[in-house]
């Protein structure tokens, strides 16, 4: 799921992992940098005291209506939106209507 923060403060959207990648930060770019939505200057210096980088391609996407931060603290008391990533808690796909989900994971 994917949370988008301020000023929107909300999950917004979704997608299924394609592929993920792990391999030398120069061969990553080499590779994938047409699609990767990052300067190299940037790219350089995110990955700049490590050897290794790590990359997922996007499947297919759902844009969901948000569902605001507060509801989500409603499902889960003290959920903080993770500054990358973390696995989605289960409380959080039930507040998606009509099975979005379900439909995007059967998709696949």
């Amino acid at each position: 799921m994917i949370y988008t923060s301020s000023p929107t403060q909300a999950l917004t959207g979704a997608f299924l992992v394609q592929e993920e990648f792990e391999m030398p930060v120069d061969t990553l770019w080499k590779r994938h940098r047409s699609v990767l939505g990052i300067q190299e200057e940037d790219y350089t210096e995110y990955f700049r005291n490590t050897d290794r980088a790590v990359a997922i391609a996007i499947g297919r996407t759902v844009t969901l209506p948000p569902i605001p931060l507060d509801e989500l603290r409603r499902v889960r008391p003290g959920f903080t939106p993770p500054q990358s990533y973390m696995y989605c808690p289960e409380p959080f796909t039930a507040l998606v209507p009509n099975g979005t989900l379900r439909k995007l994971l059967r998709a696949a």
